[in-house]
């Protein structure tokens, strides 16, 4: 079988002839089986949820029972989530159809990579799976409640933020309030399922977090040791690149997508999971060797003496000008807000309610952009501010930097 086994079953290795390997050496493939303690848990949520108990309140019960979750990381306080509920009432294989290709992580990666044209879900029968009836499946599948889709917001904000207790993404209030506020969904479905848990509770204004991250471009930008600093990296680039190594990392491709694509369609037309690990291999060796080809490539294509030149000569003001030209500049950057700031963390709120901010910013980004060049050489400078809203009206913002900037 394809991928890590689901909650409910078990990965078993087996030889040649599909029986469990006695030693390493006669491994030649894997098997799942039913995992009968986990396969109790899964048909338990499916009954609760026949009967309309909402995924919430199964989560909370699973929690309070110490049930161990999905794939619980080693020291991580894992929990059960109405999305996990979801997750396991969602997936066909409990009804014992295996569907290849059938989860969008999967689909994604594949495209990513340009391995697989046809991305085309396909299902397999694995009566031996089966841990529910047709009628029973259809049944909870057809009760509304979580869906597992996500609405995708069309703010400049959406996706930028994190969450820092929990690390997920922060979303959006309505548009229909006045005052936007980033919130983290993901802590506030864990404290529903498990209260005693740490959970990120407060919001940030949206105007707030709008005018921090024009007010960190110009602190950023306006220290002259950052840019010195940047400045050295660009000098340490003008080194010419070998290609041959892309010329050997090309033919090696094309060799390893061949043995891939064989190896695909020979699992597809015959079933064979023995065939799983070498698939995953293969699949594994030729997205790497693919991102490092397209690394060399871009670094190739980016250390052309002429960027480098118009990167090495932008002065401060100039920078600050291009990024910081009009009222919209943070809409105009939207494409690149997320290379500008790979890190905007809301650590949560002060003693005095001043909402805090760990904020990472490439410098490397912000140059390129603003001489309207390839990114050459990534830069990132790391700081915490504040950010408070007055007390008056109209709202002013007062924002402040805790500590040094830490390149």
């Amino acid at each position: 079988m394809l991928a890590a086994p689901a909650y409910g079953y078990r990965r078993v290795r087996v030889d040649a002839a599909g029986q469990p390997a006695r030693n390493e050496e006669e491994v030649a493939g894997t098997l799942w089986e039913v995992s009968p303690v986990e396969a109790d848990v899964v048909k338990n949520i499916y009954g609760q949820r026949a009967s309309g108990t909402t995924l919430s309140k199964i989560a909370r019960k699973l929690n309070q029972q110490k049930v161990l979750p999905p794939r619980p990381r080693d020291g991580s306080k894992s929990l059960w989530l109405g999305s996990t509920v979801s997750n396991i009432i969602r997936n066909p294989i409990y009804r014992g159809d295996f569907v290849y290709r059938g989860s969008a992580s999967y689909r994604y990666s594949s495209k990513k990579a340009g391995l697989i044209a046809d991305n085309k879900a396909q299902t397999f029968s694995r009566p031996h799976l089966r841990l529910v009836d047709d009628s029973l499946w259809h049944q909870c599948n057809k009760v509304k409640g979580y869906t597992g889709q996500k609405t995708r917001s069309d703010h400049l904000l959406a996706g930028l933020v994190t969450c820092g207790i929990c690390g997920g993404n922060l979303s959006l209030t309505s548009p229909s309030h006045t005052s936007r506020v980033l919130y983290c969904s993901a802590c506030a479905s864990r404290k529903a399922v498990s209260p005693d848990l740490p959970a990120q509770t407060s919001g940030a204004g949206v105007d707030g977090v709008l005018e921090l991250l024009g007010a960190v471009i110009k602190q950023v930008v306006a220290d002259p040791d950052v840019l010195i600093a940047y400045r050295e990296r660009l000098a340490d680039k003008l080194k010419t690149d070998d290609m041959q190594a892309v010329t050997r990392l090309r033919k090696e491709i094309r060799i390893q997508e061949k043995a891939y694509q064989g190896i695909l369609a020979q699992y597809i037309s015959s079933g064979d999971d023995t065939l799983v690990d070498s698939i995953s291999r293969l699949f594994t060796c030729l997205t790497t060797m693919k991102e490092e080809c397209r690394a060399l490539e871009q670094q190739i294509l980016v250390t052309d003496p002429d960027n480098i030149r118009k990167q090495q000569e932008i002065t401060t003001e100039e920078i600050i000008h291009q990024l910081l030209q009009d009222t919209q500049h943070l809409a105009r950057l939207r494409p690149i807000l997320k290379k500008l700031f790979p890190v905007i963390e809301f650590c949560g709120r002060t003693p005095k309610k001043a909402c805090l901010f760990e904020i990472h910013m490439d410098i490397g980004v912000a140059v390129a952009t603003a001489t309207n060049s390839e990114e050459i050489e990534e830069h990132v400078i790391t700081a915490q501010y504040t950010v408070q809203a007055s007390h008056t009206r109209p709202t002013t913002w007062k924002i402040d930097r805790l500590c040094e900037i830490i390149a």
